[in-house]
C-alpha cells in the first residue's frame, strides 16, 4: 500500500509564534491528520522561521517556546514517522485499509498517548472459596 507522510506547521490567520505542529498521512485516497503535540514559530523572515519545509523537520540549534531543543523536536518526529510506518506493515500483512479514525487511534496506542484498557480481574473459584 502506498502512503506518504508530512508534518507542517498549522498555519492559523496571523498567528506565526507557537504553532501546532500537525501530521498529514495521505493513502487510498483518504487522509488522515494527527496532532503531534509538538509546536513551533513559523515566520515569512528566515531567521525567526524555526521550521524548515524542504527537510520537514525543525530547523538545527533551534530551541522551541517550551525549551525543547531540535535534536529532542526532530527525534519525537522521527518516532512518529516510524510508529506510521510500522502500522501500515501491520495493515499490508493483514491486508487491511484502514480507516483514518482507525490509524489515528492505533497510532495513539502505538505512541503511549492512550492506555489500552485491561478488564478488572475476575476472582477465581479458589479465591473465593478461601
Amino acid at each position: 500500500m502506498n502512503y506518504s507522510i508530512k508534518f507542517y506547521p498549522e498555519k492559523r490567520k496571523d498567528i506565526v509564534d507557537n504553532v501546532p505542529l500537525m501530521l498529514s498521512v495521505t493513502y487510498s485516497r483518504q487522509r488522515m491528520f494527527y496532532y503531534t503535540g509538538l509546536r513551533c514559530n513559523i515566520n515569512d523572515k528566515p531567521e525567526k522561521n524555526q521550521w524548515n519545509a524542504e527537510k520537514n523537520k525543525l530547523k538545527i540549534n533551534q530551541i522551541t517556546q517550551d525549551g525543547t531543543t531540535s535534536q529532542k523536536f526532530n527525534a519525537e518526529i522521527t518516532k512518529i514517522t516510524n510508529a506510521v510506518n510500522d502500522l501500515f506493515l501491520v495493515y499490508e500483512v493483514a491486508m487491511v485499509l484502514p480507516t483514518p479514525e482507525q490509524l489515528r487511534d492505533d497510532l495513539k496506542k502505538k505512541l503511549g498517548k492512550i492506555e489500552i484498557i485491561k478488564e478488572p480481574e475476575k476472582e477465581g473459584f479458589f479465591n473465593l472459596f478461601d
